[in-house]
């Protein structure tokens, strides 16, 4: 099931930036600092996605789950 995480819920969270999904993508500002004024938006879009980390949050529980450029997920939750 690689285009899925498993919460630690046991929810599942679809990873598939183009489905529809409500990932967000953070990157550090250096990244878009650093993206030329006259580079395309496709040119734009892929630096931000080749560089930021995937942020999802699980429906069943409400965790946020943070995806790292090298594949390893952590999962915060929120405090009360």
């Amino acid at each position: 099931m690689g285009s899925w995480i498993t919460c630690t819920c046991g929810g599942l969270l679809h990873r598939n930036l183009f489905a529809g999904t409500g990932i967000r993508v953070a990157v550090h500002e250096s990244v878009i600092d650093g993206i030329p004024e006259e580079a395309s938006s496709t040119e734009f879009l892929k630096e931000i996605l080749s560089k930021g980390e995937l942020l999802m949050t699980c429906k069943s529980c409400g965790r946020i789950a943070i995806e790292g450029r090298g594949g390893q997920v952590s999962f915060y939750r929120r405090e009360e």
